[in-house]
């Protein structure tokens, strides 16, 4: 499905259980894609944790831990996480991440963990949010062109994969059998 907010957008996954509420959404389950117009920000509510988005492309998971994955596909905004002391008060630990990194947002307003990089050309090509609707994303062109960029930078790097978070304290990573050594 996908929700049409003023210049924005939302795609969500067909497996997503989600709240679209009048100032953001609650994403309980699943997967969802947002695309933030400039000079907006977007909040997002998990079971257990509240970002807001800035400005760009963002990807998100509802990870078992009850908090969010978040890939950035592209942005110009900032990513922001109200932290536990003052949940709705307005403190907040933020990260302005590039194209292709991805961060989790640890629950209960515990902040971000480590900020990892993830190859977006595989992701984008991949992805039913970016390829499963019938009208393109109209960034497609420029998410492609950046994802390439990104590629170039990188050279060789692991083929690690980035799985779930289960807890508060780290995430899942899986190597595959044929590049352990």
């Amino acid at each position: 499905m996908e929700l049409r907010v003023g210049e924005g957008r939302w795609r969500v996954g067909a497996l997503v259980v989600w709240q679209a509420e009048a100032d953001g959404v609650r994403l309980l389950s699943g997967s969802a894609l947002a695309l933030v117009p400039k000079g907006a920000e977007w909040r997002v509510d998990s079971l257990g944790s509240r970002a807001r988005l800035g400005a760009g492309v963002w990807m998100l998971t509802a990870v078992r831990n009850q908090g969010l994955k978040v890939v950035c596909l592209e942005a110009s905004g900032e990513l922001a996480a109200e932290l536990a002391e003052d949940f709705g008060k307005g403190k907040t630990d933020t990260r302005r991440l590039r194209a292709g990194e991805l961060v989790f947002l640890r629950p209960a307003g515990k902040g971000f963990g480590p900020v990892l990089t993830v190859f977006l050309e595989e992701l984008l090509a991949t992805s039913r949010l970016v390829n499963g609707f019938a009208e393109p994303l109209p960034e497609l062109e420029r998410l492609r062109v950046v994802a390439a960029a990104q590629r170039e930078r990188l050279g060789g790097v692991t083929n690690a994969l980035v799985g779930g978070a289960t807890d508060d304290r780290g995430f899942e990573v899986v190597v595959p059998r044929e590049t352990r050594k």
